[in-house]
């Protein structure tokens, strides 16, 4: 049996590899604070421009992003976590229309699982 040899730093697959000092230099390693803004770039990376958020009278969603007649209600989720108040905000946001959940990797399964038990599939879920 031949002997396995970790990978050198020449090797292009590593060197491609950001190094945890590094990591913090890419734009879509989201910071603590800033998630909303990391949010608010992806979507414009889609094309949506992003309005301001909704007044008190509006859905209680985090942003609202337009394009070419469609509307989509944006929820952000931070470092909070998925929780019941969560749930409330996501009930009113599908009523009013289309929704985008946005949750840090570390919470997607949370979040599909109670999507699923809340039955709000109506809601994408997007992680970032």
């Amino acid at each position: 049996m031949l002997p396995l040899n970790p990978p050198s730093a020449e090797c292009p697959l590593v060197s491609a590899i950001p190094r945890a000092s590094e990591a913090a230099n890419y734009p879509e390693a989201p910071r603590a604070g800033n998630t909303r803004e990391v949010v608010r770039q992806l979507i414009r990376e889609e094309g949506f421009d992003v309005l301001p958020r909704p007044g008190r009278s509006g859905p209680p969603a985090d942003l609202v992003a337009v394009t070419n007649g469609r509307r989509i209600l944006v929820v952000v989720v931070g470092d909070g976590g998925v929780d019941e108040r969560l749930r409330g905000r996501l009930e009113r946001c599908t009523r009013e229309g289309e929704t985008r959940v946005y949750v840090p990797l570390r919470y997607r399964w949370r979040a599909l699982t109670l999507l699923d038990e809340w039955r709000l599939n109506a809601a994408a879920l997007v992680p970032y």
